[in-house]
């Protein structure tokens, strides 16, 4: 239960401030990037500590939320 409450108020603290941090330093679309990326790592993570049986429709639904976040990262280039 200790180690719950740390991560509960340290964990939160440095993944807050470092939001606060990006959102200050880059445009919004980059900074918000990261909700739609934490599920494909949490995802690669099951598949490779936890030996998770992931389907064809959940790799797929992977590349589509990655082509989204390249079009989020590519639009904001000058060309």
């Amino acid at each position: 239960m200790l180690a719950w409450r740390y991560l509960l108020l340290f964990g939160s603290l440095i993944a807050f401030s470092a939001c606060l941090d990006l959102l200050a330093h880059s445009p919004s679309a980059t900074a918000t990037s990261y909700a739609f990326v934490n599920p494909l790592i949490a995802l690669f993570l099951g598949v490779t500590l936890g030996n998770e049986v992931v389907t064809r429709a959940e790799w797929l639904s992977c590349a589509v939320i990655l082509a989204g976040v390249f079009l989020i990262l590519g639009s904001g280039k000058k060309h």
